[in-house]
């Protein structure tokens, strides 16, 4: 007879102890990854007999074996429970499913073609999902040690260390040139230098950025490396000139454009300020200015030439030791190193028919007729100053960005300019460079206005001069210039955008002799680009340009300080940025391949524990439990002889048998009971 209802531990037990150790294993995986998230890779490799095994591959062998793991073990918990859910499903009451359905079932874990039979698997769901959950869970244990990977990354926290940074010593003889020397006596003392420009260096950086109108690569130390240095420099502070000023400016020019017959109008000037140059029979020729004291840019009389200074104002008079009879007791009473710098667009536009007024008009209206030239008109004054700067450089794989702040105004101080200085070679031990004639005394700040003026200097170099239209421009043809200006950066702002068009086909088409090419159909098409005008002002893109060009000089080896120079800077804190091999991993791509595997693991470990408890019993997937079960089996249609071997593939007869088996509660209907000694019985007569 049958044996009485009764659960066995083994595949419950089974079920559960799989399921817990696929979890274990997964949560073993994810602490593995995360104790080697952010650490360094070890190029060193492990020496195993002859073989070298790097810490990479040992790590990533690990990682997949705890995959691999994982993964049998929930393979095999819902395996299991595949199995108790496939003998509930063949063998509960009023159930006699076909042996080819049958077939399908129970292969489906060892053969996944068997998933491919829709009118099977349609009318058992739940199957299906288990063997789907049995053969996609493997898929987890090939995403999960990917989750673990090598990158480059910063090391963290950045080493850093105190060492030289590119910087640029103004405390030095390396900005201006040798001055000239007065070995007479006269307007200085004996052993004054005079003041004799910037050197070349920094006027071909000057030159650079006016062009380009940006800070020049300066190298680092390495290529991914960030410091911040504070320093005193040169800056530009710009304002319109004052109405009284501009108003003695614009007469002086209006005096020069009449004097020169009205054929040079200027749209563009530049200038420096002149004061009290030397006089030429006591042999001191530098920097003349031989029309006095002034701020306007031309001489006031015939032939109204321009001042070509590029620095001022030069108080050459005032130079020499205090108490000296011709400085009247003072040394170097100097004024604020200054530039001016006029934009005359209307000088342009405007033609006028003759430089002699008309009899018929007033004075007034003269000058109303010539005063509108300066509508639209801007005059800027720019002084020196000496400016605190802040600075964070910072270099991305070689790329450089550096944030600059400086004083606010009224935090810094005005520079005034030197027309000569004390330098004492009588005593080699013990040398003198300053403005109060003191020997064995070099003065740090004496050298540092030196420096900041002889930037301004070459910055002059660049910008000083005029920008005349020369009734030229209106018939296409281009500007007359004594000035660098037209290759610069300032052409980009409102004010001066104006002179970026006079040369181009675009705009003589329209307004110059040109005119007929604008109703052609291909000339246009042919036309030189034009510029949108730019909104920039011209006093913010001065400023800005002279702040570049002072820190475009710390890119020159020439400006860089000497170590054993007594003014020699301290070393700065440099920051860099080491990248290297790390192991990166990824938690949530883990838990998000372990966490659906396991979460359809759980649906068929509670579909095949239901399935133990609705039976009654629990099952092995073992030969002998086939074997016990098919005993008494009952077909619908008898097995021919030649078909018993089993051999495939499965007759077609047998395909459509339907097939009772004994573990259902209608299986006393069905089957002959037999006791022991009925099996005795048959057994002696010979029956198997």
């Amino acid at each position: 007879m049958l044996s009485n209802s009764h659960i066995h531990w083994l595949a419950p037990v089974t079920i559960l102890s799989s399921l817990i150790g696929g979890i274990v294993l997964a949560l073993s995986h994810h602490l593995f990854n995360s104790s080697l998230k952010g650490t360094l890779v070890d190029a060193e490799p492990y020496k195993l007999v002859s073989y070298e095994v790097s810490q990479q591959q040992i790590n990533t062998a690990v990682g997949t074996a705890l995959a691999f793991l994982s993964r049998s073990c929930l393979v095999v918990a819902v395996s299991t429970a595949y199995t108790q859910a496939f003998w509930w499903t063949i063998t509960r009451d009023g159930t006699s499913p076909r042996l080819s359905t049958v077939d399908v079932l129970y292969s489906v874990l060892s053969n996944i073609w068997s998933l491919f039979r829709p009118k099977t698997w349609w009318r058992h769901p739940l199957l299906l999902l288990t063997a789907l959950v049995t053969w996609l869970i493997p898929i987890a244990a090939i995403i999960t040690p990917a989750t673990l990977s090598v990158a480059v990354a910063a090391v963290t926290p950045p080493p850093s260390e105190f060492r030289t940074v590119p910087m640029a010593d103004f405390e030095s003889l390396k900005f201006f040139a040798p001055g000239q020397s007065n070995t007479f006596t006269g307007l200085a003392s004996v052993d004054t230098v005079f003041y004799n420009g910037p050197t070349y260096m920094v006027e071909r950086i000057a030159h650079s950025v006016a062009t380009g109108g940006t800070i020049l690569p300066i190298s680092p130390s390495s290529p991914n490396a960030s410091w911040s240095l504070d320093f005193n420099g040169p800056a530009l502070r710009c304002s319109n000139v004052n109405a009284t000023l501009q108003a003695l400016m614009q007469t002086n020019i209006l005096n020069a454009y009449r004097g020169n017959s009205c054929q040079q109008p200027y749209n563009y000037l530049a200038w420096t300020a002149a004061n009290g140059s030397p006089t030429p029979s006591e042999g001191i020729a530098s920097n003349e200015d031989p029309f006095g004291n002034h701020a306007v840019p031309f001489s006031a009389t015939t032939p109204f030439a321009m001042n070509q200074g590029t620095l001022g104002p030069l108080l050459y008079d005032a130079v020499g030791a205090k108490g000296n009879a011709t400085t009247n007791g003072t040394a170097n009473a100097t004024q604020v190193a200054t530039i001016y710098l006029a934009a005359i667009p209307k000088f342009k536009y405007r033609e006028l028919g003759s430089c002699d007024a008309n009899p018929n008009i007033t004075a007034e209206q003269v000058n109303d007729e010539f005063g509108r030239y300066f509508v639209n008109s801007t005059i800027l004054e720019c002084q020196l100053w000496n400016t605190s700067y802040h600075t964070n450089f910072t270099y991305v794989d070689g790329q450089q960005s550096i944030d600059i702040t400086t004083s606010e105004r009224g935090e810094d101080s005005s520079v005034d300019t030197l027309a000569g200085f004390y330098m004492n070679g009588d005593y080699p031990k013990c040398a003198g460079l300053n403005v109060d004639y003191e020997g064995c005394n070099v003065d740090r700040y004496t050298l540092q206005r030196l420096s900041f003026q002889a930037i301004l200097d070459a910055f002059g170099r660049v910008f000083v001069g005029t920008v005349l239209d020369g009734q030229q421009s209106k018939y296409g043809g281009t500007y007359t210039t004594d000035t660098k200006v037209m290759s610069t950066v300032l052409l980009d702002t409102k004010e001066l955008s104006f002179l970026r068009t006079p040369s181009n086909w675009a705009n003589a088409a329209e307004t110059g002799t040109y005119t007929h090419l604008g109703s052609t159909d291909n000339m246009p098409s042919l036309y030189d680009w034009t510029a949108e005008p730019s909104q920039k002002s011209l006093k913010d893109t001065i400023e800005q340009l002279f702040q570049n060009i002072t820190i475009s000089m710390l890119s020159s080896e020439n400006f860089q300080p000497n170590r054993s120079s007594p003014f020699a800077p301290a070393l700065v804190n440099v920051t860099s940025r080491i990248y290297q091999n790390v192991y990166e991993y990824s938690a949530v791509k883990l838990w998000l391949a372990y966490g659906i595997a396991i979460g359809f693991t759980l649906l068929g470990v509670i579909f095949g524990l239901i399935a133990i408890i609705t039976n009654g019993a629990s099952y092995s997937d073992d030969f002998s439990t086939i074997l016990r079960t098919a005993r008494y089996a009952c077909l619908s249609k008898e097995v021919n002889y030649c078909d018993s071997d089993g051999r495939d593939p499965l007759p077609r007869y047998l395909s459509d048998t339907t097939v009772v088996f004994a573990g259902g509660k209608s299986a006393p209907k069905h089957f002959v009971v037999q006791t022991k000694s009925d099996i005795s019985r048959n057994l002696a007569h010979g029956y198997r």
